[in-house]
């Protein structure tokens, strides 16, 4: 049974809802372009989700339009982190075989570089529109006690309760 590109778009958000990059749908020669970042293969794309994959709280599809090999999707993507909070995307994706060929995010992310480099993570070079420190994401799960900081709630295991977000 072939899937649909609905079916393959879903995918890709569930590979976001479940934090496992292995999931995303790639063909071999998939590239992004995004508002901080570019990617030419899934492999590249794959290692910042799973650098990021912490960080979301929730992707939530609003509104979308599907046909044979396009997708546009709006949605509403949430992070747990309460300065960054969540802000409204549009994907576009192409679509190839039962796989995502080409992917591009727009949205507004002020708000997610005023908070890395509120925490001296990362200096954003908008002339080259890529992040200038290939570990940023790494660093902000790394801060002693962010999470703590920034939620001020722990679950009973003493990992921070991801529920928990304003």
């Amino acid at each position: 049974m072939a899937f649909s590109t609905k079916q393959i778009v879903e995918r890709f958000y569930e590979a976001w809802r479940t934090g496992d990059p292995t999931k995303f749908p790639f063909a071999q020669t998939f590239t992004f372009d995004g508002p901080m970042a570019s990617f030419s293969s899934p492999a590249e794309f794959r290692a910042m989700a799973a650098q990021f994959a912490p960080l979301v709280h929730s992707v939530q599809v609003l509104d979308a339009l599907y046909d044979e090999k396009k997708a546009f999707v709006l949605l509403d993507f949430a992070t747990n982190v309460p300065q960054v909070g969540s802000w409204i995307a549009i994907d576009y994706f192409e679509i190839e075989g039962e796989e995502i060929k080409y992917s591009r995010t727009v949205y507004d992310p002020r708000q997610l570089i005023a908070f890395m480099q509120s925490r001296q993570v990362v200096r954003f070079q908008p002339k080259m529109g890529i992040l200038s420190h290939p570990g940023w994401y790494d660093r902000i799960l790394a801060l002693p006690s962010l999470a703590e900081k920034i939620n001020g709630v722990r679950s009973s295991s003493g990992a921070t309760d991801k529920a928990h977000s304003g």
